[in-house]
Formats: structure tokens, sequence, C-alpha cells
């Protein structure tokens, strides 16, 4: 039997740009420049849509680093999610932290996520992620924080998948976790192709009024062992470009990818990151 059916790693490497490091784990996120809460379709979906889980069929993890401009270790992230039967129950952790190395580390941060999701009616799914977050403050000190996220995921037609989530809700009046909403859809009109768009702001009336972060995202698998995706990620105070190519072990995923995520002024500044991710089927 070949193990690497079952046991195969995928490798994402992605650039773009830092500006006090944001924090989007994952790498293959960042290549969709952040948008996924309408798709959470793989061990990621712990930090962006817990009731993503809800529909996983395979044990699924990934581990992200990436650098800043200076060079120092701008931060890393590690999912874990194991779904155990139809019904939902699963189990899982995650972590993603920013400022681990370099000038960055005074602005260290980062969080522990622990997920769980269930169904009280057929498919609309409720995800609740557990969440301690830690950020230094002023005085360098550590400090903690708890709270939590959460979210649903619902198919609308067999093509379309709209999610919703809100994330820290009790807040933690840490910059990098500030309590916001977020909603999301995919769209997938061919098994082959991906469309996102996430839209995310501090309250359903920001959203509204057309002043929230949006991110737009496609990923594209022409043929059976190639994906292609990039995006755009606009806020009040900067524009962000992502492209990346993965080239994938099975058609399932899991490969080597590269990608370059780059604000739209300034395509010569970014950051660089590696994942890796192994995936049991």
């Amino acid at each position: 039997m070949n193990l690497m059916r079952f046991f195969a790693p995928l490798i994402v490497v992605s650039l773009g740009w830092c500006a006090g490091t944001p924090l989007v784990p994952g790498s293959r996120i960042q290549g969709l420049s952040g948008a996924f809460i309408g798709l959470a379709d793989d061990a990621n979906a712990i930090y962006y849509n817990p009731a993503g889980i809800f529909y996983h069929e395979a044990m699924s993890t990934d581990v992200s680093f990436w650098r800043t401009d200076d060079g120092g270790l701008g931060g890393a992230s590690a999912m874990f999610v194991n779904p155990s039967n139809p019904s939902g129950a699963m189990m899982g952790i995650g972590w993603t932290g920013i400022g681990l190395t370099g000038s960055t580390s005074a602005e260290r941060a980062g969080a522990f996520v622990l997920p769980t999701v269930f169904s009280p009616t057929k498919g609309f799914p409720l995800g609740l992620g557990i969440k301690v977050t830690y950020a230094r403050n002023q005085m360098g000190d550590l400090k903690w924080r708890v709270t939590g996220d959460g979210g649903t995921l619902v198919p609308i037609l067999l093509s379309l998948r709209v999610g919703v989530v809100i994330r820290n809700i009790l807040k933690t009046e840490q910059l990098p976790f500030p309590s916001t909403l977020g909603i999301g859809a995919a769209w997938t009109p061919i098994s082959t192709l991906h469309a996102l768009i996430d839209l995310e702001g501090s309250s359903f009336q920001q959203i509204k009024d057309g002043n929230s972060t949006i991110a737009l995202g496609m990923e594209f698998m022409p043929i059976q062992y190639l994906a292609l995706r990039g995006g755009m990620r606009k806020s009040s105070d900067n524009t962000l470009i992502s492209g990346g190519v993965e080239l994938k072990q099975y058609s399932q995923g899991s490969g080597l990818g590269i990608a370059y995520w780059f604000p739209s002024e300034e395509p010569r500044h970014g950051w660089f990151s590696i994942g890796f991710t192994y995936q049991v089927r």
C-alpha cells in the first residue's frame, strides 16, 4: 500500500506585504487574499469559520510560516482537525501568532483555538471556537484574554455556499483580535473552480454601508495536478493583490505551490510564507 496516498504533504509558498504583519494564517489562504469564510474546506477553517469542519471528510493539518520585510520570522500557524463521524462530532486545535522574531517581536501576539461543531437541524451546522489570545502591551508584558468565534456555513444551491462568522465575540481590546462580523460566499460552478468573496467589518451596518474590508479569491484546477489561485483584498488603508500556483500530488490536494501577495502601489515589498499540510483520506 502506498502510504503517500493517505499521508500527502502540501507545501505552499506565498509572498505578500507586511505592514504590521497582518494576521492571515495559512499559506493557501494568503494566496486567496484571505477569502475563505464561505469555503472553509481544510484545517484553516478552525480560524476562519469553524462551521466548515462539519463538511470535512478527512483529517487535515496545516503548518505555515511567514517572514517580514526585515527578515524576521513574522508569523506562524498550526491547525489540526479530525472529523470523527457524519454527524459532525470532531476534534481539533489551532494556533496562530505574529511577531515571532526580528523587530516585529515587539508586536508579539497570538491565539489558541479549540473548535467544535454541531447541527441542530439538517444542513445548518453551527461552529464554535473557544479562543485564548495573547498580545504584548505597551509595557512589554504579554496579556492574555479569553474569547470565542461562532459561525455557520449553509449550502444555498448545489454550487453555492454562504457563511457567516463572528470573531472574538468577547472583546479582547487587543489590536490583532478585534470583534468582527464576516460574511462570505463560495461559488463552485464546476468541481475544479472556486470563486470566493468575503466582507468583514465591525458590524453589519458597516458592511451594509460599504465600509468593510472586501476579499476576492479564485482557485482553479485546469488539469488534475495543477491549481492556480489569486485574489485581491481591499480595506480603507491599502489594497493587496495575490497570485499563485500549486503543483498537487493528487487531485484532492497536497503538493507544492508558490504565490505572490503585494500592495498595488509597492509590489517590491512583501512577506514570504511556506506551509506544510498532511491529509489522511
